[in-house]
């Protein structure tokens, strides 16, 4: 047998026996949810291509079926729900060994200038506060409130949860589940042994990808290299999750599903700032010791020493004034001097 296309409804794991068809050149299995199938010795795919070997199709279309090909992250041994964990804990502990080296770079560098940190680590909390944003619980990172920094938390949890559901819902593991989210683009027809790929992945909806995630992430992600380039506070560091949710979009077989996932994405970036907009509807002081209090003590400190700055100044500017009317008393003197002097050799 050389060609086998089949309509056959397999679960599971193929059987056996398709690993002992060696002159096979062409396998479709369609109308199939098959998770393991053995190796075929041979399979030719100059004539056909990736319509060559078609394992699975989707359980309600009996046209729809996907190439029999391993993603990236397959091939690495790991499932999409493992490869996101190890990202973040990957991206995670990067975070921390750069904070930490430039925390001990700095305080090697500023040993001896107590003072100078001090006033550098204010300096600090009010730039990554202005950069973070005074409408975001991430604010309460600058604090040192521990209720605000558990609803930080709790709010990057929530996050991190909410984009779990678009990795598992990705995952393609279990073929035998209808709750996944996986849409197969592959279509044979009955009268055709060539498949047609039906995805719509057009340079035009990768623009507008690319258009919607400058328009609301440029402003976020300029601040957030300021802030990596201008403080040297390990509490400073605030993990940006929208690199690893665009990964998700791959999944998007159409346009209209790149835009849709996009704002999905987007919106759920901005949870921080709808929670902190909740919490500060139900009681304002609960707000205002994250961003407002905060900046208020500083431009305090701030305020008291320009004052004492400016009283030193006044007295500087009453010495050097006393130091004038000294210095012209002692040239009056040196005058009346040399004029006496003069009269008594006169006569």
């Amino acid at each position: 047998m050389s060609t086998l296309r089949t309509k056959h409804p397999f679960t599971g794991t193929a059987p056996e026996g398709l690993g002992g068809l060696t002159k096979l050149y062409l396998l479709q299995l369609q109308s199939n949810r098959i998770t393991e199938i053995p190796d075929i010795i041979r399979l030719d795919d100059a004539e056909y291509g990736n319509s060559t070997f078609v394992t699975d199709c989707g359980v309600t279309q009996m046209t729809t079926v996907i190439p029999q090909e391993k993603t990236a992250v397959v091939k690495m041994g790991m499932n999409y729900g493992t490869f996101a964990v190890a990202f973040f804990a990957v991206f995670t502990i990067l975070c921390c060994v750069v904070a930490l080296s430039l925390y001990h770079f700095d305080k090697r560098k500023n040993s001896r200038k107590s003072f100078f940190n001090a006033r550098v680590g204010e300096e600090g909390d009010t730039y990554a506060l202005s950069k973070i944003g005074k409408g975001s619980v991430y604010s309460y990172f600058v604090t040192d409130k521990p209720i605000g920094w558990l609803v930080a938390f709790a709010t990057l949890g929530i996050q991190i949860g909410i984009l779990a559901f678009f990795v598992m819902a990705s995952e393609a593991s279990n073929l035998q589940d209808d709750k996944i989210d996986i849409e197969f683009t592959w279509k044979c027809p009955r009268d055709s042994d060539a498949c047609k790929h039906k995805a719509d992945w057009t340079k035009a909806g990768w623009v507008i990808f690319c258009l919607l995630m400058v328009a609301f992430l440029a402003k976020d992600m300029i601040n957030g290299c300021k802030q990596w380039l201008g403080t040297n506070s390990a509490q400073e560091c605030v993990i940006s999750l929208v690199g690893c949710a665009c990964v998700l979009l791959q999944y998007s077989p159409y346009i209209t599903d790149i835009i849709v996932n996009s704002v999905i994405v987007l919106f759920i970036m901005e949870i921080d700032e709808y929670i902190f907009s909740a919490v500060d509807a139900m009681n304002e002081k609960w707000t205002e010791h994250a961003a407002d209090t905060k900046v208020s003590e500083m431009e305090k400190e701030v305020a008291r020493q320009r004052a004492q700055i400016a009283s030193q100044q006044e007295k500087i500017d009453n010495q050097q004034k006393d130091l004038k009317r000294l210095r012209e008393a002692v040239e009056k003197i040196q005058e009346s001097q040399a004029s006496a002097y003069e009269c008594a050799e006169c006569e």
